[in-house]
This record gives C-alpha cells, structure tokens and sequence, in this order.
C-alpha cells in the first residue's frame, strides 16, 4: 500500500467502465438524498411507526419553548 507499486500491478487501472457505471448511480444517489432527504424518509416513517407500535415503545412530542415566554421568565428572574 505504501511501498514500491509491483509490476504485475502497474497496468491495472483504478476504475474500470464497469465499476464507474455501478459506482456512479450510487454517488448521485448519495448527494441526491444528502441534500433532498424527504423520499426516504416519507417510505420509512410509517413503517418505523409500526415498529415502535408492535414493541410498545413511543416517541415523545416534542418541546416547543415560546422565546416570548422565555424571555420575560429571564426577567423576572433578574429582579
């Protein structure tokens, strides 16, 4: 890996037309959902619901702190 290249490697290529042709749908797929993820996550969410339904586990709602609210709770507090 570090050393001298052997010679019965020297004439191999890294990636072949093959290997590009397999490699390259997965690489736009992978930049695609990276930026654009709701397709994915649309397919999964209800089967996951179903999931954490059969093993009796549930996702808590989540917390929404009013920055109103806070904020005059952060003044209240410097009295």
């Amino acid at each position: 890996m570090t050393g001298p290249t052997p010679v019965e490697a020297e004439g191999t290529r890294d990636l072949g037309a093959r290997e590009l042709a397999a490699v390259a749908p997965l690489m736009v797929a992978l930049v695609f959902f990276g930026f654009y993820p709701a397709p994915l996550l649309d397919v999964s969410n209800p089967m996951v619901g179903d999931l954490m339904e059969q093993v009796g586990v549930h996702d808590d709602a989540p917390t929404v702190v009013d920055a109103d609210l806070d904020a005059e709770h952060e003044g209240e507090g410097a009295h």
